[in-house]
């Protein structure tokens, strides 16, 4: 089989925990969280991911969370993860670093108010070094949560992100202008090669602020 993928309840998830899946490449588990279940659900997802066959890739999509979603509680065998709730800095980087075979990662609602991690870049030089993140990560997609500052600080994480992971491969971000990004590609990737390798999916217009509907039509 090439691919099972499962939405369900709390009730559904831990039903299926207890009953052997067929063998697949691919396992996608969907799932919307809530207070009262928010352990039972992620704990029956666990259950079925740790139970599968064969799988080459482990999928799990968090739709909705009233609660942060922390690392502890999350599969660690994950090769995509899709977080569709608030998200914090601190909280991807820890996700990054805390999912060994994580290559694939979804965040739609960043946020980066106290934010204790460090994403500055430095002035383009032979120093212009940051920190590398132990990650396999290949692919990132990232929207800040829709206020100033998420707007103002995604595009100095994405440039961060680019030199603390040589290995992605592609980024993309809906309101993101593209214009700055090549900019720091082009000052940068005498010293980091890599940089010019990635590809982006950024917005084509200087600023994304504007009403301008065709946006999303013109992103590459």
């Amino acid at each position: 089989m090439e691919e099972i993928s499962i939405t369900a309840s709390t009730r559904v998830l831990q039903r299926i925990a207890n009953r052997p899946l067929p063998a697949a490449k691919r396992l996608e588990i969907v799932i919307s969280l809530d207070a009262d279940d928010y352990l039972d659900t992620l704990g029956a997802a666990n259950r079925i991911f740790e139970g599968t066959r064969a799988v080459s890739k482990l999928s799990l999509a968090i739709v909705y969370s009233p609660l942060p979603v922390t690392l502890e509680f999350i599969y660690r065998g994950l090769a995509r993860l899709e977080l569709c709730t608030d998200v914090s800095v601190d909280m991807m980087l820890g996700i990054i670093r805390g999912l060994p075979s994580l290559v694939e990662l979804e965040v739609s609602m960043l946020s980066f108010g106290h934010a204790s991690e460090d994403i500055s870049v430095p002035e383009p030089g032979a120093d212009c070094t940051v920190g590398l993140l132990d990650a396999q990560l290949e692919r990132l997609e990232i929207e800040a949560a829709r206020d100033k500052l998420g707007q103002d600080m995604l595009p100095d994480l994405i440039k961060y992100m680019m030199l603390a992971v040589p290995g992605l491969k592609f980024i993309r971000s809906h309101r993101v202008p593209r214009r700055p990004i090549a900019e720091f590609v082009d000052a940068y990737s005498k010293w980091h090669p890599h940089l010019a390798e990635i590809k982006l999916a950024l917005s084509t217009f200087d600023s994304v602020a504007k009403p301008e509907p065709a946006s999303i039509a013109n992103l590459q």
